[in-house]
């Protein structure tokens, strides 16, 4: 049985360069869907270093941050910045729309903006580009797909060349990516030639969080994949370079609110009876 919120994708990716989409999380459009019989609730989104668009059909999405005074907001087209606090996602037990994952380098070229200056930020979509979700709500999957398709590719070619990340803060972000955030800050600081100083500075700038602060958020994600795939706690502890099991637990319960079982719980995940 699916969980609650599975996504089930439906089509392949934007026509945009490589390494403007995040294409190993999420293809440019998808069905969120819920399974049979589900029921209203919220699905509690993790902390992320990427730019997450999403557009919704039949009903808006109510988003809102997790722990937060202020009351969670309907949107139809929204872009989530980066995050380090989870999020919350209200839903009415199923919900159909249409994400796009963005690099840090996606977000340059087409919103000619650094990630950074969306962190902790929910903004309208049509703030950042031109598309009618008019449009897209009356069209069939196939033409949704082309018209989110051709309005990033616009807005990719109406942003101004050289407005790109730096090689060194790509090189140090691919870093802390392929490393699942086991690399050391001094380790990526040595590896463009920087001091640690002027990494923290130029990499809080261009991509909103620490680089410390990232490869926690790698680290996390990282275990969040071995968790749906019913891996036991300590041996993914060790995996992904935790102290021991207690460690990975007071990091998700830091970073998500939920202890990792109960986040397996609240997914309605069958792996949530491993040990």
């Amino acid at each position: 049985m699916l969980p609650s919120w599975a996504m089930t994708r439906t089509s392949g990716f934007p026509t945009l360069p490589t390494g403007l989409c995040d294409r190993s999380s999420t293809r440019m459009s998808a069905t969120l869907a819920a399974s049979a019989g589900a029921v209203p609730g919220v699905h509690r989104g993790l902390p992320s270093t990427g730019v997450t668009v999403v557009v919704a059909f039949d009903t808006p999405v109510r988003v809102g941050w997790h722990g937060s005074r202020s009351s969670p907001r309907d949107f139809w087209m929204v872009a989530g910045g980066p995050h380090i606090a989870p999020v919350d996602i209200h839903h009415c037990g199923a919900h159909h729309g249409m994400q796009v994952s963005l690099t840090p380098a996606g977000v340059r070229a087409l919103f000619g903006l650094p990630a950074g200056a969306l962190t902790h930020e929910l903004v309208e979509l049509d703030a950042l580009i031109t598309v009618d979700h008019d449009v897209l709500a009356s069209a069939s999957w196939a033409g949704r797909f082309a018209v989110l398709d051709a309005a990033l590719q616009a807005a990719a070619a109406r942003t101004s060349q050289g407005n790109e990340v730096t090689r060194e803060l790509q090189y140090v972000w691919s870093l802390i990516a392929r490393s699942d955030g086991a690399i050391r800050v001094t380790d990526c600081a040595n590896a463009v030639g920087w001091s640690r100083r002027r990494l923290l500075e130029r990499f809080t700038a261009e991509f909103g969080v620490t680089p410390k602060r990232a490869a926690r958020v790698a680290r996390l994600q990282a275990s969040r994949r071995l968790l749906q795939s019913g891996e036991p706690l300590a041996w993914i502890a060790a995996a992904c370079g935790y102290a021991d099991q207690a460690h990975l637990t007071r990091e998700w319960t830091a970073l998500t609110g939920y202890s990792p079982r109960r986040w397996l719980a609240a997914e309605n995940s069958p792996a949530a009876v491993a040990d």
